[in-house]
């Protein structure tokens, strides 16, 4: 494992903060849009979120026939710059932030002042589940044959008779933390060169299924712990090796 420090060019693309909710039946679409006129100076590009649903249908006599249907869920507003992105859902609100990440602080103050906008609005019933997400692409550079091994503690093993060269490689593994009912997705990979350097992705997910009053500040307690879940998880998967690159 690599020791945890402040990292002045942390490798994540993209950070993310979620929050699902569940709504009264009076809450619609357009509820949603008045949260884009109210913000709309500082997220002024928005964009429809939409589901698809596609129906196959067999009559008596065996004639197939189909239909497809788009209903929109909620919307997606991206500030000026293009740095941070807040999706307003009818299940719930989402935060991202892009590279270059600043902080941890800084991202949820952003997300506690929208999501508060989101809930002055549509008034959730109660929150079920929280999560973060943070996506690191760590670029290696490539000087001749590059050993995975120096760059995870937990990089993907080739049975010894085996040619040991690997192309690409995805591996996926899912953690319970019991004592505060969450658990962490963690996904490994590397998909192919880009020239001067390996790319290697480090997905950390870290979520809890739980009911909690929108009222209170419980649900950001929590993210907080998930936060340091993912500061584990990401020191513990990397190299002191990997850790001078940042």
């Amino acid at each position: 494992m690599a020791e945890k420090r402040f990292l002045s060019k942390a490798p994540i693309k993209e950070a993310l903060i979620d929050i699902q909710v569940v709504l009264s039946n009076d809450v619609t679409i357009d509820n949603l849009d008045k949260l884009a006129d109210e913000i709309k100076n500082e997220y002024p590009k928005k964009e429809d979120l939409a589901r698809g649903n596609f129906n196959i249908h067999v009559d008596e006599s065996q004639k197939i026939s189909t239909s497809a249907e788009h209903n929109r869920i909620g919307i997606r507003l991206t500030s000026s710059d293009g740095l941070q992105i807040v999706q307003f859902r009818l299940n719930g609100f989402t935060f991202s932030r892009l590279e270059p990440y600043e902080s941890w602080n800084q991202m949820e103050q952003e997300a506690k002042r929208l999501c508060n906008i989101y809930f002055d609005v549509v008034k959730p019933i109660e929150i079920n589940r929280v999560a973060t997400r943070f996506i690191n692409v760590m670029r290696i550079p490539m000087v001749g044959f590059v050993d995975f091994d120096t760059v995870l503690t937990a990089a993907p093993q080739i049975p010894e008779k085996l040619p040991q060269g690997l192309s690409s490689f995805l591996t996926r593994v899912v953690i319970p933390y019991v004592d505060i009912k969450a658990a962490a997705i963690v996904t490994q990979a590397f998909e192919a060169k880009d020239g001067q350097t390996v790319p290697i992705t480090l997905d950390i997910d870290v979520f809890s299924v739980q009911r909690f009053s929108p009222k209170e500040a419980e649900h950001w307690d929590v993210l907080n712990k998930l936060k340091e879940i993912k500061n584990d998880i990401f020191f513990e998967s990397i190299t002191d090796k990997t850790l001078e690159l940042f």
